[in-house]
């Protein structure tokens, strides 16, 4: 089961992936990113956590793609396109000769598949998609998403929810960037603390594919860092203990993406592996250890879980943060630090005195 959704932003479109699969038999424990302990999760399609896969993919500088559906279709797909176009520019021709060889089989019913390309002669970024589970959604800033998975009604209920009055305007790709990051955060926490996207079978951590206008070339983002921070709101209307809960460092070396979680009880760093190469062939001894000990970062995409004592109630916050408002990282000793501002508690405050 799948998350994956396309914002068709012609200039600055970005594609996002959940890294959950899941599968109906319960035989292997999967401890996932966020937590500190195995949980053993049914999803409401009596599905069980499997493994940690990427579903969205770089195959050149003017071609990404996205797979859902059947993990072995999927496999074989990223294989046939990546072969196909690894070394030769996408156009019109080219991708009519793909559909024909290499997509006969596609079951629309259960497979959904997306190419999203840079055609030269036009100059224009073409999306196209394959499968009919495919659903849109129109949004007054972010514009048309495409979305398809088990995820998709959630993701899209996620950006009401949070409202877009909290996002920017997509005029750069900075601010493209800036939104995606915040809604993952939101759906990160929300998983962290109710198991919502787990259930429904998906989830598990976001990649993010973006397009630079002006280099035209996809990239995928690297070096992120997001936290989760669990406080309270009383009656006074003042934030008390609050601490983050979960740190998570997404980084990617060569084709892999790593996953630093320091803050639990046993830091970990996971590895996923893209769906084309098998686990058993990488050395896992040439990754740092288990954890980088230059986590640090002043840009750190947060997500605040505060109970109001007045209402209540739980209320979620979403916040960027830069320069040394809020800081996270490791002492000389390795020892986990933070600290948060004035400036950031007050921000907080006033987004719940606006809520409630």
């Amino acid at each position: 089961m799948t998350m994956v959704a396309i914002q068709e932003n012609k200039k600055f479109p970005i594609i996002v992936g959940d890294l959950l699969t899941s599968s109906s038999e319960n035989d292997k424990k999967l401890e996932l990113p966020l937590f500190d302990k195995y949980y053993q999760i049914e999803s409401k399609g009596k599905l069980y956590p499997f493994k940690l896969t990427s579903k969205i993919y770089v195959i050149n500088n003017h071609m990404a793609v996205t797979i859902a559906g059947d993990y072995n279709k999927n496999k074989k797909f990223v294989e046939d396109i990546s072969n196909v176009f690894k070394n030769i520019e996408p156009c019109k021709d080219e991708l009519k000769r793909f559909e024909e060889n290499y997509l006969i089989d596609l079951d629309e019913e259960k497979e959904a598949y997306s190419i999203v390309w840079y055609d030269n002669n036009s100059q224009q970024v073409v999306f196209q998609y394959y499968g009919k589970c495919w659903i849109s959604k129109e949004f007054e800033k972010l514009g048309k998403i495409n979305a398809v998975g088990s995820g998709a009604d959630g993701y899209f209920e996620k950006i009401n929810r949070f409202g877009e009055n909290n996002l920017f305007s997509v005029d750069s790709i900075n601010n493209a960037i800036l939104n995606q990051l915040l809604i993952n955060t939101l759906l990160m926490g929300e998983e962290r603390f109710s198991l919502a996207t787990l259930e429904n079978s998906w989830g598990a951590g976001f990649e993010v594919i973006c397009f630079d206008e002006e280099e035209k070339v996809f990239f995928k983002l690297d070096s992120i860092i997001y936290a989760l921070w669990l406080g309270s709101y009383d009656n006074n209307r003042c934030l008390k203990d609050l601490k983050p809960i979960s740190a998570v460092e997404y980084k990617y070396e060569k084709e892999f993406l790593t996953i630093c979680c320091p803050i639990k009880t046993i830091p970990e760093k996971k590895i996923i592996v893209p769906i084309d190469m098998k686990s058993d062939s990488i050395d896992l001894s040439k990754f740092e250890s288990q954890w980088s000990k230059s986590f640090h970062s002043k840009n750190i995409f947060n997500n605040f879980l505060i109970y109001s004592e007045l209402k209540n109630k739980y209320y979620y916050v979403g916040l960027f943060s830069t320069d040394n408002d809020i800081i996270l990282g490791f002492s000389s000793d390795n020892k986990f630090y933070f600290a948060l501002s004035k400036k950031v508690e007050t921000y907080i405050e006033n987004k719940l005195e606006e809520i409630e």
